[in-house]
């Protein structure tokens, strides 16, 4: 049996190559359940991943869809069932979520849609 892997080495590994939204979500996301009263933890590990992708993001949310954002909507707590929505929403939000050009500004933002929409609630609201 290998040795246990901290949360910061599955951080780094998922950090390099990423090849599928399967790959991101269970690197980032092993470690949730052991966690699952760590509402602080499951944020951090969204704000690392938005951080992270944030460019790969901004492109998919301008698109509609993309790996990143099904990570993400994994990571948020949406089932796979929602990504398809947690995709519109962040697609129909883009604008506003993007507006300042920069990560601060955005990750604040998606927190806010996030926090607020009414779909959305139902994923990240359960923490």
């Amino acid at each position: 049996m290998g040795r246990a892997v901290s949360v910061r080495e599955n951080i780094k590994i998922l950090t390099g190559n990423i090849t599928q939204a399967t790959t991101i979500t269970s690197n980032y996301t092993i470690d949730t359940f052991a966690t699952t009263t760590n509402c602080n933890w499951r944020t951090a590990n969204i704000q690392k991943f938005f951080n992270d992708s944030y460019w790969q993001i901004a492109e998919e949310s301008a698109q509609g869809s993309g790996r990143h954002l099904e990570a993400l909507a994994s990571l948020t707590g949406c089932s796979v069932d929602q990504h398809a929505t947690f995709e519109t929403v962040i697609h129909h939000n883009h604008a506003y979520i993007f507006a300042y050009k920069e990560y601060d500004g955005s990750i604040n933002n998606f927190f806010t849609v996030l926090n607020t929409d009414k779909d959305l609630k139902q994923c990240f609201g359960h923490s």
